[in-house]
């Protein structure tokens, strides 16, 4: 693929700008104005100063509820009017950005994508920004939630995407002391894998990376992940967490995960025109033994996907929760 054009990355957002972008996409929201920001905070910091200092006689004291109730109000304000700043200007950006490079850039979009272990995880999942390159590149922000009420957690993370001519098995490259390592290592039911999946491979790339591939498949992958496929992901990609499903290789991180940073596109094209090349190479020869015809172009049942491991530790702790509350239950029913 050739050199993306980072022009529009760091051109200010001009009012033609703004007007060809609400006019193209019928967005009608705020504009890039900090003026709402500016009065929601002086709004905020009134009545905020009012319930602070003065305080009223025993008749009035339902009037320091008000203000802060109001202060409340303009903060609440405040932090819409900057979010909407900042997604305007960012859709704005990656549109000119998209339109410099032959690319097509979403907003929001849904169902774009759904392979890939972070786009399996959680709920209340959001596909923030997307692009696609007629090269098959796509990158994007992705968001999601663990948990529930106060005890939940939301993780953002920044991705790419490209193609490979063959298809591969499911195997996953966490980078050592990765968030998604420790996730897989740590973490309940749905997101570890099972330890017998791990390949190690020659040299010190396990100091770097931890391989998971199907069991079945531990030739193959020894077969795709050559000295020179190893050194490309050790000196370009060692930041990054990289999966490799079918016929695609993602690549995932949880910093610098802004689309309208320079260095954050210039580090994935840096890692597809390096590990992602090597890879390519690689695999243009490989075909799944196991399905019996080269021109399928598609791996077995078995490598598809990585096999899940049970939390004991996990299920021990839910089985007694459930005993303990079927105790009560039977206890209030019966004594």
């Amino acid at each position: 693929m050739k050199s993306l054009d980072y022009t529009s990355l760091t051109q200010p957002v001009t009012k033609q700008d703004i007007a060809s972008f609400k006019q193209n996409s019928g967005y009608k929201g705020l504009g890039i104005s900090r003026t709402p920001v500016w009065i929601g905070s002086a709004f905020s910091l009134l009545f905020f100063g009012l319930a602070l200092l003065i305080r009223p006689d025993e008749n009035y004291q339902f009037l320091t509820i008000i203000w802060v109730f109001l202060a409340f109000i303009g903060t609440v304000f405040t932090v819409y009017a900057e979010n909407s700043v900042r997604n305007l200007q960012s859709r704005i950006v990656l549109t000119k950005f998209a339109k410099a490079n032959d690319a097509v850039y979403m907003f929001k979009p849904s169902g774009v994508l759904e392979d890939g272990l972070i786009f399996k995880r959680g709920h209340s999942k959001e596909m923030t920004h997307y692009m696609k390159f007629k090269s098959g590149w796509e990158m994007g922000s992705y968001e999601y939630t663990e948990g529930h009420g106060k005890s939940s957690t939301t993780y953002e993370w920044g991705f790419a995407s490209m193609p490979l001519k063959r298809a591969l098995p499911n195997m996953m490259l966490c980078s050592a002391g990765s968030k998604i390592y420790n996730a897989l290592t740590t973490s309940g039911l749905t997101d570890s894998l099972s330890s017998d999946q791990k390949i190690s491979l020659e040299g010190d790339f396990d100091k770097y990376f931890t391989l998971y591939a199907p069991k079945e498949y531990t030739t193959d992958a020894l077969y795709l992940f050559t000295p020179d496929v190893m050194q490309a992901a050790v000196e370009h990609g060692a930041a990054f967490d990289m999966e490799i499903i079918g016929t695609r290789l993602y690549i995932y991180r949880q910093d610098n995960t802004e689309l309208t940073k320079q260095k954050t596109l210039q580090d994935y094209v840096e890692i597809f025109d390096s590990f992602g090349k090597q890879l390519a190479e690689q695999d243009e020869h490989y075909a799944d033994e196991r399905v019996g015809n080269r021109a399928l172009n598609q791996v077995a049942e078995s490598g598809r996907e990585l096999k899940r491991s049970i939390n004991l530790v996990g299920l021990f702790i839910t089985l007694v929760i459930i005993l303990i509350g079927l105790g009560f239950v039977i206890y209030s029913v019966y004594y």
